[in-house]
Protein backbone atom coordinates (compact mmCIF):
# COMPACT_ATOMS: atom_id res chain seq x y z
CA UNK A 1 0.00 0.00 0.00
CA UNK A 2 1.28 3.74 -0.81
CA UNK A 3 0.15 6.20 1.27
CA UNK A 4 -0.17 9.85 2.06
CA UNK A 5 -2.09 12.82 1.91
CA UNK A 6 -3.55 14.65 -1.33
CA UNK A 7 -0.74 15.97 -4.14
CA UNK A 8 2.18 13.95 -2.45
CA UNK A 9 2.64 11.94 -5.86
CA UNK A 10 1.16 8.69 -5.28
CA UNK A 11 -0.25 7.97 -8.69
CA UNK A 12 2.78 9.10 -10.08
CA UNK A 13 5.32 6.56 -7.96
CA UNK A 14 2.37 3.67 -8.93
CA UNK A 15 2.76 4.25 -12.34
CA UNK A 16 6.55 3.37 -11.84
CA UNK A 17 5.36 0.25 -10.90
CA UNK A 18 4.60 -1.47 -13.84
CA UNK A 19 8.46 -0.27 -15.71
CA UNK A 20 9.87 -3.03 -13.41
CA UNK A 21 8.12 -5.72 -15.34
CA UNK A 22 7.74 -4.12 -18.85
CA UNK A 23 10.54 -6.64 -19.96
CA UNK A 24 7.99 -9.44 -19.80
CA UNK A 25 6.14 -10.54 -22.53
CA UNK A 26 3.79 -12.12 -20.30
CA UNK A 27 3.28 -9.29 -18.28
CA UNK A 28 -0.77 -8.50 -17.92
CA UNK A 29 -1.63 -5.00 -15.66
CA UNK A 30 -4.30 -3.16 -14.80
CA UNK A 31 -4.92 -0.02 -13.17
CA UNK A 32 -8.27 0.91 -11.51
CA UNK A 33 -9.62 4.17 -10.71
CA UNK A 34 -13.40 4.79 -9.75
CA UNK A 35 -14.58 6.73 -12.64
CA UNK A 36 -13.00 7.23 -16.47
CA UNK A 37 -13.06 10.36 -16.34
CA UNK A 38 -10.67 10.13 -13.10
CA UNK A 39 -8.17 8.20 -15.62
CA UNK A 40 -8.37 10.61 -18.63
CA UNK A 41 -8.92 13.94 -16.92
CA UNK A 42 -5.94 16.76 -17.83
CA UNK A 43 -3.14 15.99 -16.48
CA UNK A 44 -4.50 12.73 -15.27
CA UNK A 45 -3.27 9.18 -14.88
CA UNK A 46 -3.21 8.04 -18.36
CA UNK A 47 -2.09 11.36 -19.54
CA UNK A 48 0.83 11.08 -17.12
CA UNK A 49 1.17 7.36 -17.70
CA UNK A 50 1.42 8.34 -21.61
CA UNK A 51 3.83 10.84 -21.11
CA UNK A 52 6.30 8.98 -18.80
CA UNK A 53 6.56 5.17 -20.89
CA UNK A 54 6.76 7.57 -24.09
CA UNK A 55 10.22 9.50 -22.51
CA UNK A 56 11.58 5.78 -21.87
CA UNK A 57 10.18 3.42 -24.90
CA UNK A 58 9.74 6.74 -27.58
CA UNK A 59 7.91 5.28 -30.87
CA UNK A 60 8.16 1.45 -29.47
CA UNK A 61 5.51 1.58 -27.10
CA UNK A 62 2.38 1.24 -28.71
CA UNK A 63 -0.93 3.35 -27.50
CA UNK A 64 -4.12 2.58 -27.93
CA UNK A 65 -6.36 5.30 -26.49
CA UNK A 66 -9.84 3.96 -27.30
CA UNK A 67 -8.70 0.63 -25.14
CA UNK A 68 -7.15 2.69 -22.50
CA UNK A 69 -4.12 0.47 -22.80
CA UNK A 70 -0.43 0.41 -23.72
CA UNK A 71 2.06 -1.92 -25.11
CA UNK A 72 5.52 -2.12 -24.13
CA UNK A 73 8.02 -3.18 -26.75
CA UNK A 74 8.23 -6.18 -25.19
CA UNK A 75 4.67 -7.41 -25.41
CA UNK A 76 4.02 -6.86 -21.86
CA UNK A 77 0.32 -4.54 -21.02
CA UNK A 78 -0.88 -2.27 -19.00
CA UNK A 79 -5.41 -1.53 -19.05
CA UNK A 80 -7.07 1.23 -17.45
CA UNK A 81 -10.10 0.45 -16.36
CA UNK A 82 -12.34 1.79 -13.70
CA UNK A 83 -14.99 0.61 -11.09
CA UNK A 84 -17.78 3.29 -11.20
CA UNK A 85 -20.60 0.47 -10.06
CA UNK A 86 -20.72 -2.56 -7.68
CA UNK A 87 -21.23 -4.99 -10.96
CA UNK A 88 -18.64 -3.44 -12.66
CA UNK A 89 -16.01 -5.90 -11.40
CA UNK A 90 -17.79 -8.55 -13.93
CA UNK A 91 -16.42 -7.24 -16.02
CA UNK A 92 -13.37 -8.58 -15.15
CA UNK A 93 -14.65 -12.35 -14.76
CA UNK A 94 -12.35 -15.18 -16.51
CA UNK A 95 -9.40 -12.25 -16.95
CA UNK A 96 -5.92 -12.91 -15.63
CA UNK A 97 -3.81 -10.31 -14.53
CA UNK A 98 -0.23 -10.31 -13.26
CA UNK A 99 -0.43 -6.81 -11.44
CA UNK A 100 -3.56 -4.82 -10.33
CA UNK A 101 -3.27 -1.40 -8.89
CA UNK A 102 -6.10 0.39 -7.61
CA UNK A 103 -5.61 4.34 -7.73
CA UNK A 104 -7.37 6.01 -4.71
CA UNK A 105 -8.52 2.51 -2.64
CA UNK A 106 -10.61 4.02 -0.47
CA UNK A 107 -13.08 4.77 -3.32
CA UNK A 108 -13.47 1.54 -3.79
CA UNK A 109 -15.44 -1.37 -1.87
CA UNK A 110 -13.86 -4.19 0.24
CA UNK A 111 -15.89 -6.78 -2.52
CA UNK A 112 -14.55 -5.34 -5.35
CA UNK A 113 -11.02 -5.37 -4.39
CA UNK A 114 -10.90 -8.52 -3.08
CA UNK A 115 -13.06 -9.76 -6.00
CA UNK A 116 -10.20 -8.49 -8.64
CA UNK A 117 -7.92 -9.87 -6.45
CA UNK A 118 -9.25 -13.41 -7.67
CA UNK A 119 -8.48 -12.24 -11.22
CA UNK A 120 -4.39 -12.31 -10.28
CA UNK A 121 -2.89 -14.88 -11.80
CA UNK A 122 -0.43 -15.98 -14.37
CA UNK A 123 1.13 -19.25 -15.32
CA UNK A 124 3.34 -17.46 -17.73
CA UNK A 125 4.26 -14.29 -15.99
CA UNK A 126 8.12 -13.97 -14.70
CA UNK A 127 7.35 -11.71 -11.22
CA UNK A 128 5.82 -12.54 -8.48
CA UNK A 129 2.09 -11.32 -8.92
CA UNK A 130 1.00 -8.66 -7.18
CA UNK A 131 -1.74 -6.20 -6.24
CA UNK A 132 -0.95 -2.13 -5.27
CA UNK A 133 -2.94 0.22 -3.35
CA UNK A 134 -2.47 4.00 -2.90
CA UNK A 135 -5.06 5.68 -0.51
CA UNK A 136 -5.10 8.77 1.80
CA UNK A 137 -6.05 8.34 5.05
CA UNK A 138 -9.82 8.22 5.41
CA UNK A 139 -10.94 5.90 9.21
CA UNK A 140 -13.39 5.17 7.32
CA UNK A 141 -12.23 3.06 4.82
CA UNK A 142 -11.97 -1.03 5.46
CA UNK A 143 -8.00 -0.19 4.17
CA UNK A 144 -7.53 0.83 8.06
CA UNK A 145 -8.33 -2.60 8.88
CA UNK A 146 -6.06 -3.93 6.42
CA UNK A 147 -2.94 -1.58 8.32
CA UNK A 148 -4.09 -1.05 11.48
CA UNK A 149 -1.52 -3.56 12.95
CA UNK A 150 1.45 -1.59 11.54
CA UNK A 151 0.39 1.39 13.09
CA UNK A 152 0.93 3.04 16.47
CA UNK A 153 -1.91 4.16 18.87
CA UNK A 154 -1.94 7.59 17.57
CA UNK A 155 -2.32 6.50 13.82
CA UNK A 156 1.72 7.21 13.17
CA UNK A 157 3.36 4.24 10.73
CA UNK A 158 5.34 1.86 13.73
CA UNK A 159 8.37 1.67 12.49
CA UNK A 160 9.48 -1.53 13.80
CA UNK A 161 7.16 -3.51 11.74
CA UNK A 162 8.14 -1.68 8.56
Amino acid sequence: MCGGAAGSGKSFIALLYPLKYANDPYFRGIIFRKTTAEITAQGGLWENAVELYRQIFGNRLKVRIKDLKITFPSGASLKFSHLEQEQDKLRHQGAQYSFILFDEGTHFSQTSVEYLGTRLRSARARHKQQIVITCNPDPDSFLLEWVKWYLNEDGTPDLSKD
